[in-house]
């Protein structure tokens, strides 16, 4: 597990470092830090997993650090000499709130503390990700490049000429050298349905069917397609079964 102590004491860096050198081999101290914007380089470049953070630093705390810590998942253990902060400490999910000098003992418990949200962490997303319905692919040719897409975010498909203009939810569009004929292939046809001769369209993204001859589809990005007179059956018989999902 790789760690960062950010203390602006030096002794009680070192002693901190030795404890965990000489009895917590499973740590790997990757950098140290004198006060708090040396912490902030640190962890960014570092990006490790767990930090021991003193909490009063000549420019400024260690709330204030991971304040400044954006979208990085880090686990804290505070070191302080003072006991009036422990409130404050939990509040903001830290592990463990450790009394300089910080003691074996203590030190021990809070990496174990660290080590069982691990545990828990990894057993909650390998439950979600068996959970969590597959991400299908299609893998889409261009002038320059093979890309794979996201099924689920392709709005739809327009023939054009010997191309594909493939609309994405995003609002991009990717021109495919292939025919329609080949993505339709590559397509889930419980969503996915070619409407007309030169459109494909995803029914996620159907907000309204206008009744006429074939009739008229209305996308959520506004795109009004035309149906086919032989594709309105289809169309209304699928919009019927996704609502009763």
């Amino acid at each position: 597990m790789r760690a960062v102590i950010i203390d602006d004491e030096s002794a009680a860096r070192k002693s901190l470092l030795d404890l965990i050198q000489n009895h917590l081999p499973k740590i790997n101290v990757v950098k140290s830090a004198g006060c708090l914007e040396e912490g902030v380089v640190a962890i960014v470049e570092e990006k490790p997993e767990l930090i021991f953070l003193d909490i009063d630093m000549p420019d400024g705390t260690g709330f204030d650090l991971l304040e400044r810590i954006d979208d990085i998942n880090l686990n804290v253990i505070f070191t302080t000499a003072h006991e009036k902060y422990a409130h404050h400490a939990f509040k903001v999910s830290a592990i463990d709130y450790l009394l300089k000098p910080v003691n074996l003992n203590g030190l021990k418990q809070a990496i174990r503390k660290v080590e069982e949200r691990q545990e828990s962490t990894s057993l909650s997303d390998l439950v979600r990700l068996v959970k969590s319905p597959k991400r299908e692919k299609i893998m889409v040719s261009t002038a320059e490049e093979v890309r794979l897409v996201d099924a689920a975010e392709v709005i739809c498909i327009k023939a054009d000429r010997n191309y594909c203009e493939i609309v994405l939810e995003s609002g991009a569009k990717i021109m495919s050298t292939q025919n329609l004929a080949q993505l339709e292939s590559r397509l889930d046809d419980s969503k996915f349905l070619r409407v007309h001769k030169s459109y494909i369209i995803n029914f996620d993204f159907v907000e309204i069917y206008r009744k006429g001859r074939g009739g008229q589809i209305i996308l959520t990005n506004g795109e009004m397609i035309e149906i086919s007179r032989n594709k309105k059956n289809v169309v209304l018989e699928i919009m019927s079964k996704m609502s009763g999902r």
